[in-house]
């Protein structure tokens, strides 16, 4: 009984994984970024509930040619990802702003999500704040020449 339920998780994880790779399958083959992509994508693809795809990739890793990946990884989290955007492109626009800002005058939080929505990403002042922090960058009143 036991092993049969042992079969049952394994062959969720290949249908899984192999849903997963049809679709994101440039990503794969070394080609290409992930695309966004839901759990619920996934979930309709091969007839499962989604939180039954959420339980069977937590904590999972994927090994292929390219690297080994997080499963969950290859899920978008938020609507900014299933825009088209994951948190390191937003990563890499907010460095590029704070390049190139004055360091008289730095951006703060706010003006960074303005910027950012002028860019068409949609994203909250909490969520830039985070961002920046993971990657280091002070606030503006610390990043202030004086």
């Amino acid at each position: 009984m036991i092993i049969g339920y042992v079969e049952q998780r394994k062959d969720t994880l290949i249908r899984i994984a192999l849903a997963a790779a049809k679709r994101q399958q440039n990503f794969f083959m070394g080609k290409g970024r992930l695309r966004p992509m839901r759990m619920s994508d996934i979930a309709s693809d091969i007839c499962l509930h989604e939180s039954t795809v959420s339980r069977a990739v937590s904590g999972k890793y994927l090994q292929f040619p390219c690297g080994t990946i997080l499963m969950k990884e290859l899920f978008s989290r938020n609507a900014t990802e299933d825009a088209g955007l994951r948190a390191e492109d937003i990563k890499i626009m907010i460095e590029e702003i704070v390049d190139g800002e004055d360091s008289r005058k730095p951006f703060s939080d706010q003006r960074l999500t303005d910027l950012l929505k002028a860019r068409n990403v949609n994203i909250s002042r909490r969520a830039v704040a985070k961002y920046r922090e993971e990657l280091g960058i002070p606030s503006s009143v610390d990043r202030k020449d004086r």
